[in-house]
């Protein structure tokens, strides 16, 4: 079975849930199922069997830790990103993340618009692309859904940026499973003259740009609390007592989670089936 940055190999592409909860004797967090009780009481009725089972392990003790308030990181997700850019490459059509040698993850590109037009098209982006006009937020592309998205008032001159994540690789017979823009058009004209950067979310970078947000807000007041808007969004919570732990992204939309600058991966309650990311390294980490 596979787990994480992962697309099973099928005649369409389909994400793979990070959970194995599917009827497992072991919970995704390491608790004893019913599963593992009927294995257990199975093995306990063979009469031709010298190995009986041990008794049953108790389950690690876990901890609700409350609901943590959200806050924006600087005024808008472009000019947060800006802070924690790799090396940009400029090309006349968009290059790939392998390219730049930037494997997973994000990468920004952006061009100046030579015109006016309506409807960006991106029939081959691969795989997700969160569109912004002048840094204000259009939509989001997905190469297995929507590619093409309606700009407000897009005219000669406007700077386009599209943040481009790589939804992971093929989980086997990868041929050719590049990540990139690729081309965009703009009511059918192709875009040329791109810049690409890729994003550093490596632990020491997400620490930084956070470290400094939570610092300088702790001395100020009236931090932008969390909107529908796409962002960068920090909050701060107390875990005296060292348990597991479960994030709970219900009523949130898509977007990655970071703990103390640990990526604990992808978080899409509205696509499903998984709503909630197992945190049990918070039994070795102080908040």
């Amino acid at each position: 079975m596979c787990f994480g940055n992962s697309w099973e190999m099928m005649s369409f592409y389909i994400r793979v849930t990070t959970s194995y909860d599917y009827r497992a004797p072991i919970s995704e967090n390491g608790d004893i199922t019913d599963t593992y009780k009927a294995i257990r009481t199975f093995i306990q009725n063979l009469t031709d069997w010298n190995y009986p089972p041990q008794d049953i392990p108790a389950n690690n003790p876990m901890a609700n830790y409350g609901t943590v308030q959200l806050q924006r990181v600087g005024t808008g997700l472009i000019s947060t990103l800006n802070q924690i850019l790799e090396a940009c490459h400029s090309s006349n059509y968009p290059m790939s993340f392998e390219d730049i040698n930037h494997g997973y993850g994000f990468v920004l590109y952006t061009t100046t618009l030579g015109a006016s037009g309506k409807t960006l098209s991106t029939p081959n982006i691969r795989d997700f692309g969160y569109v912004f006009l002048n840094n204000v937020y259009q939509g989001m592309l997905n190469r297995d859904a929507s590619k093409s998205v309606s700009l407000n008032n897009a005219n000669s001159g406007d700077v386009l940026r599209i943040l481009v994540e790589n939804g992971g690789r093929q989980a086997y017979s990868i041929i050719e499973d590049y990540k990139s823009l690729f081309n965009a058009t703009l009511d059918g004209n192709i875009l040329q003259n791109w810049i690409q950067c890729g994003v550093n979310l490596t632990e020491s970078s997400v620490n930084s740009l956070t470290g400094q947000f939570l610092r300088r807000e702790f001395e100020e007041e009236g931090a932008q609390l969390a909107t529908s808007q796409p962002g960068v969004f920090v909050g701060q919570f107390s875990a005296s007592v060292l348990q597991d732990t479960f994030f709970d992204s219900t009523g949130l939309g898509k977007g990655q989670l970071f703990i103390n600058g640990f990526n604990l991966g992808r978080y899409w309650p509205g696509a499903g089936p998984q709503a909630s990311m197992s945190s049990l390294f918070l039994s070795q980490t102080l908040f």
